[in-house]
């Protein structure tokens, strides 16, 4: 009788501590989760500025003119802009919420005219 009672209560310590860890995992799962979404939008981000500035250099001819657009699309990134030949090479970098996982993302895409059959 004696032992039942110095266990009384031992299974709301168990019990507590399964809820912090499996809300520690939880948290970490989240923070994951975020970091892929946030580095698939640095890569639509690099692909929609690229075709876009791509558009505007086949319409006009214009180096300067592309990456301006490119960069009218790219808020809350950093960009670098190159003209390559026909085609537009497009790098966008944005610092990550959750450091610890990665410091930023960072993507590229290049995009030009169609090559024909």
């Amino acid at each position: 009788m004696a032992r039942a009672r110095a266990e009384r209560g031992s299974a709301t310590t168990l019990a507590a501590g399964i809820i912090v860890a499996l809300a520690a995992l939880a948290t970490l799962l989240f923070q994951l989760v975020a970091a892929a979404g946030e580095r698939m939008e640095a890569q639509n981000v690099a692909d929609l500025s690229a075709i876009a500035a791509a558009i505007t250099y086949r319409d006009t001819s214009s180096q300067e003119g592309a990456c301006a657009r490119a960069r009218e699309l790219v808020l809350g990134y950093s960009i670098t802009c190159e003209v390559e030949g026909r085609n537009v090479r497009v790098t966008v970098r944005r610092e990550s919420r959750f450091a610890w996982i990665t410091r930023a993302h960072e993507a590229s895409a290049v995009a030009g005219p169609a090559r024909g059959p």
